[in-house]
């Protein structure tokens, strides 16, 4: 190309080319798409339902959708729950289920009581006293009584309705409560596991998830009990990929959630990104929570929140999916 022609093309057609383009680029998006760019620059923002019947109508735009929770036993409830993904209207839902096994196999065949509930025949027979035994009494018992066996059982029953389908799996929430941090004067069981040996436990539960469930994203509960978050977490980092909270009130315009811990510093002590179930509090559904409007749903992104939570009624519906479209 001649000298003269190249400066041209250089100063002048290149830039011009750089400018269409880009041009055409804006004009592809929407007003909403480049918020929705603006706010999910990271990761897609998860938006999800907590129905209370298995048979659910979630809300348009929401993609997560938890329902009864996995106790002791699998359930009729479940199964029907789980048998809703292979509609074809719920095709672009995925399922959170909570797995709370541990604590109800406890209380079925441990015939022990939940840390808050007092037992007056045996006052000292609940999760917090001796939930830690429980767990080493029966974690590689080979019986039905097995936490592992009844875990395989779980899992295989889970992909043999949902196939090899995403799913979220919420690990064991209250999960912290069987082991001791010996600078917790108040902890009583009478088996004491040091909380950094949770791995020793949890590792072998998720193993048997993933190898049945190999797409299924694990969400590991953020115990409120804890002051070390970051030493408890961390040696579940590499067998996690989320953290969860739930069983009280979340706030959207508030960036804490107790008097010692916000969001941020969940996310930034855990080294994982938070979903947040705002509907569930000591096993009952909250009113559907109107502080989580766009600007604090943003907010909360911001601070490492990567998925919400809500309970809705039909009647409130609306408000949630335009809160979803808006955002």
């Amino acid at each position: 190309m001649p000298h003269n022609l190249h400066q041209i093309w250089r100063s002048v057609l290149l830039p011009l080319q750089l400018t269409i383009v880009l041009v055409l680029i804006t004009l592809s998006i929407t007003p909403n798409q480049s918020s929705n760019l603006l706010v999910h620059a990271n990761e897609p923002f998860m938006y999800g339902f907590d129905s209370d019947k298995p048979a659910f109508n979630a809300p348009k735009g929401a993609n997560l959708v938890t329902g009864p929770w996995i106790k002791d036993v699998w359930s009729q409830g479940n199964t029907d729950f789980l048998t809703q993904f292979n509609l074809p209207q719920n095709s672009n839902n995925t399922p959170y289920l909570y797995l709370y096994t541990l604590a109800e196999m406890a209380k079925s065949k441990g015939g022990l009581t939940d840390c808050n509930i007092y037992n007056s025949a045996n006052p000292n027979q609940d999760l917090c006293t001796q939930g830690s035994e429980f767990l080493t009494n029966h974690f590689w018992d080979d019986s039905e009584d097995g936490i592992l066996n009844n875990y395989r059982s779980i899992a295989k029953t889970i992909r043999d309705i949902h196939g090899n389908k995403p799913v979220f799996i919420h690990f064991e929430p209250d999960f912290y409560q069987y082991f001791t941090n010996w600078k917790d004067q108040g902890n009583k069981q009478n088996v004491k596991i040091d909380y950094k040996l949770g791995r020793n436990y949890a590792k072998p539960m998720i193993d048997i998830l993933k190898y049945y469930l190999p797409n299924a994203k694990i969400v590991m509960d953020v115990s409120p009990w804890t002051d070390d978050l970051a030493g408890w977490t961390d040696q579940f980092k590499d067998i996690t990929d989320y953290v969860g909270l739930v069983g009280k009130e979340f706030k959207g315009n508030d960036y804490s959630i107790d008097l010692d811990r916000n969001y941020k510093t969940i996310s930034q002590l855990t080294g994982k990104k938070i979903i947040v179930n705002a509907s569930q509090s000591g096993g009952g559904y909250l009113p559907l929570d109107y502080s989580w409007t766009c600007e604090s749903t943003r907010a909360r992104q911001a601070d490492g929140v990567a998925g919400l939570i809500l309970h809705t009624s039909e009647n409130e519906k609306g408000y949630y999916e335009n809160l979803i479209k808006s955002c």
